[in-house]
């Protein structure tokens, strides 16, 4: 049993030491895309590619590394992994969103709540206004900052 564990371990580091650059973009393509498959000149196109070679190159690497199968000239995901560059991410559907979204959707909701409810200004509500909304710019901020930095 613990000999597996280490496999497993040891295959999770090469996985993370190998999906770097343009393999880790044709792996997050293929995560967005789960469970439909992808050609190459579609992944060509999607990432901007200079030749159908290159994806090629880059799809065959996902399918070395046991993390996608090819059948017929199309490429699907068979393995996700959890990766150190998508930690502060989560998958929605087809989409990719930093984890920060849900706090700021959050607190938007619960500080346009408390705006509408107010009824007097007084200092407790005037303390609590401007908590929300340090908490709602922070949040947002930390949100794009996280999507600006994605893969």
């Amino acid at each position: 049993m613990l000999a597996s564990e280490s496999t497993k371990t040891i295959d999770q580091k090469k996985v993370q030491a190998d999906l770097k650059g343009n393999t880790l973009r044709a792996y997050i393509y293929l995560l967005k895309s789960h469970p439909k498959s992808v050609g190459v000149r579609e992944l060509q196109r999607a990432l901007g590619f200079s030749s159908p070679n290159l994806s090629l190159y880059h799809l065959d690497r996902l399918v070395s590394l046991g993390l996608a199968s090819s059948e017929n000239g199309e490429y699907s995901l068979v393995r996700q992994v959890r990766l150190d560059v998508l930690q502060e991410f989560m998958k929605l559907g087809n989409f990719l969103l930093p984890r920060f979204v849900i706090y700021a959707v959050m607190f938007s909701v619960m500080l346009g709540y408390f705006a509408v409810q107010l009824s007097s200004l007084n200092l407790y509500a005037f303390w609590a206004l401007i908590f929300g909304a340090a908490a709602t710019v922070v949040s947002w901020y930390e949100t794009f900052q996280a999507w600006r930095h994605m893969p």
